[in-house]
């Protein structure tokens, strides 16, 4: 963070507002003591929250804070889009990411979620509650959400073997995220797309293997 706000502000002002978001992380951090999922908090919402406060006050508004915070968890996604997308070289890469992604959204706490399908071919999840969403209503600062579930977008948009989709979520004002993960060859049979290494299979094909991999998931 300290980085990105010296080459956007100067080494200066950018030291000083580094300075002025420690300030404010340490304090949203003592109103949290005790809380659950502070650790998240602490570590990945509330640093970003803390430097939105600081630049709408130094800025004179939530619109311009967000068009920097915009621009600084974007670099971020990118980050983050680049590391997954060289995981998928990994033999299984797409059925070690269903276990550990489905694993830390039913089991960190930080989501109300369900599965609605997860096998070899696709995973889709439902959430309904989300720690991001909460703590930026929480400190005022609504608007930010958006701008966490557009870090999403980029970070899974990145995966060239797996496609992501989402058709709304808590952050742009839908009352879920709906997380869909499948296998680009799935996504290729559904579209009418021709799968080279099978040979190939109709629109009207692939739509009926979608409907048994609905019909199997739990």
């Amino acid at each position: 963070m300290l980085e990105f706000l010296i080459s956007h502000y100067g080494e200066e002002l950018g030291r000083e507002l580094f300075r002025r978001q420690q300030e404010r992380l340490k304090e949203l951090a003592r109103s949290i003591e005790g809380k659950k999922q502070s650790r998240t908090l602490v570590k990945n919402i509330l640093p970003s929250i803390a430097l939105h406060l600081v630049l709408t006050d130094e800025l004179g508004s939530k619109e311009a804070s967000s068009e920097v915070l915009e621009d600084y968890l974007r670099r971020i996604g990118e980050k983050l889009g680049n590391l997954y997308r060289k995981a998928e070289r990994v033999p299984l890469f797409f059925q070690i990411f269903r276990f550990v992604f489905s694993l830390i959204v039913l089991k960190s706490g930080s989501w109300d979620a369900q599965i609605v399908i997860n096998n070899r071919f696709a995973l889709e999840i439902d959430i309904s509650k989300c720690l991001w969403h909460d703590s930026c209503a929480e400190n005022g600062c609504p608007e930010l959400c958006s701008l966490f579930c557009s870090t999403d977008d980029i970070i899974y948009g990145a995966l060239e073997k797996t496609a992501f989709f989402r058709s709304g979520s808590l952050g742009f004002g839908q009352s879920a995220c709906d997380f869909k993960f499948k296998k680009q060859r799935l996504v290729r049979l559904i579209s009418g797309g021709r799968d080279i290494r099978k040979g190939g299979r109709s629109a009207a094909q692939g739509q009926r293997l979608l409907h048994k991999l609905r019909k199997r998931s739990p």
